[in-house]
């Protein structure tokens, strides 16, 4: 959540006073309604997904996935639908307690069972997301982490070769690996 001036709510600025409201009860009554429409974006945002891919390139594949009970499950299938991958599930139940480990991939101990379940499945690529599925995580097909800034990098070529010119927004946490093929690929 935002203010105005896209600055964030704090207990200070805000949280505060809807928690106690929240946990009171007392909401007032809104004197008008505003408009409102309800939109299922998930396929329009599936197929969006799907258009950085040349799809007519891929070759079948064996996909594990670890939505680690977040929204990756609701996500991934869709993303996935009519592309040649097998996708083989763990944790695709949404279950904002996260029963089965945290939802969060960059902690080598929430990869262990998907490494286990690439390896039982004899998998391709097996990638972990965290809660809200911004972020997600390659294990290769001998079960080591990939590099989250090399999969950045050889996405921004990928991207770049299809797209010449376009701009390219990376964290500037990752390496130096990210940011220097992408002038090279007129990025």
């Amino acid at each position: 959540m935002g203010r105005a001036g896209a600055e964030p709510v704090s207990l200070d600025t805000g949280l505060g006073r809807i928690r106690e409201r929240v946990a009171t009860g007392t909401f007032g009554t809104a004197t008008q309604v505003g408009p409102h429409r309800e939109l299922d974006m998930l396929g329009r945002y599936a197929e969006h997904v799907r258009g950085f891919v040349d799809v007519a390139a891929l070759r079948p594949l064996r996909v594990a996935v670890d939505a680690a009970n977040g929204m990756a499950g609701l996500v991934v299938p869709p993303v996935f639908d009519g592309l040649p991958c097998e996708l083989v599930g763990l944790y695709m139940d949404l279950d904002g307690t996260f029963p089965n480990h945290p939802a969060s991939p960059i902690e080598l101990e929430n990869l262990r069972d998907l490494q286990r379940l690439g390896r039982e499945q004899s998998c391709d690529i097996r990638l972990a997301f965290d809660g809200d599925a911004d972020r997600m995580f390659c294990v290769d097909g001998a079960g080591r982490p990939v590099s989250p800034a090399l999969v950045t990098a050889v996405a921004a070529e990928r991207m770049l070769a299809r797209d010449p010119g376009a701009p390219v927004l990376y964290n500037l946490i990752c390496s130096r690996i990210v940011p220097e093929p992408i002038p090279r690929a007129a990025g």
